[in-house]
């Protein structure tokens, strides 16, 4: 098993995620919106792919997205940089 992954209901998640968009960037793991039960998630998690910390919610997304297209866009850059501070 490949040391870097996280099993997507990893307990310093607290919850179950499903249909997440996931983008490597900057030495994290983000995983952006997806699912909980019927709940469309907003939130950005950033998993440091060397520590294994997990921010569970870094910062928000514009409007909460799962399925097809959740994936973190480039006019959210600035957002995500300072939130790596």
């Amino acid at each position: 098993m490949n040391k870097f992954l996280i099993n997507y209901d990893d307990p310093r998640l607290n919850r179950k995620l499903e249909f997440a968009g996931f983008i490597a960037y900057g030495g994290k793991l983000l995983i952006t919106g997806g699912q909980r039960g019927d709940e469309t998630l907003d939130d950005v998690t950033i998993i440091d792919i060397e520590t294994k910390k997990v921010d569970s919610k870094a910062f928000g997304l514009p409007k909460a997205m799962c399925m097809h297209g959740c994936v973190l866009i480039e006019q959210h850059l600035k957002t995500l940089e300072n939130a790596f501070v």
